[in-house]
């Protein structure tokens, strides 16, 4: 069995200007609708937050779904970031979920603290809803690895190791089609952009069948 694949090296070495960008996670590409799921908020005792309930709060026009590991240094420096870009992502009608790889609730939630994140922080410790996004145990698989999924719930964006352009890269995925490519954004660099209104998401896709089974319900 191969395992899981995270540089583990010094942070400096990931001041890197430009932000890793993937044209598929496994077999789920860049334009597909992005998989169902809830899990728990460790930093909120508990709390299921799932990905239709989180759209269907008012003013939210994006989801960022960042998977990363407590071991790995890469994860912590996007981490980070997300955090401190918060605020602004919010302001914008973007929510950041971060979901932990295969570890267990009580460690991710120490590592959250340790880093201030006020983000909501979740887990799949048995990995059900992260298969459904091509991160399994079995295949090397590298982290971080982001998800941008418009408010159609459609995945525009898949990205890696983040650049210093990382919260720019956001902001211009929300604003252009989902098959954008490297090469064809020419967005002028700057904060994060206004993010265009999306009509609401469709109902009639059935979600596959995560843990937990359901996402329904009201703002939790």
């Amino acid at each position: 069995m191969r395992l899981l694949v995270c540089l583990l090296v010094p942070l400096s070495l990931f001041a890197v200007e430009t932000t890793e960008r993937l044209s598929a996670s496994g077999d789920l590409k860049v334009g597909a609708r992005a998989p169902a799921f809830g899990s728990f908020n460790v930093l909120a005792g508990g709390a299921t937050v799932g990905l239709g309930r989180t759209m269907a709060q008012p003013g939210v026009k994006g989801v960022i779904l960042t998977i990363f590991g407590t071991y790995c240094l890469p994860c912590r420096k996007g981490l980070e970031t997300l955090e401190a870009a918060k605020a602004t992502l919010e302001a914008q009608g973007l929510r950041v979920l971060a979901m932990s790889f295969l570890e267990d609730g009580e460690l991710v939630r120490r590592y959250a603290e340790e880093l201030h994140l006020t983000l909501p922080v979740l887990t799949d410790k048995f990995g059900a809803i992260l298969a459904a996004y091509g991160l399994t145990q079995e295949a090397t698989t590298s982290l971080p690895r982001t998800f941008l999924i418009d408010q159609e719930q459609r995945i525009i964006a898949i990205l890696g190791t983040e650049g210093e352009d990382f919260v720019e890269v956001i902001g211009k995925a929300f604003n252009a089609p989902a098959t954008i490519s490297p090469s064809t954004d020419q967005t002028t660099p700057g904060t994060v952009p206004s993010v265009p209104a999306a009509a609401p998401p469709s109902e009639a896709a059935s979600p596959p069948a995560l843990e937990p089974s359901s996402d329904r319900g009201g703002t939790p």
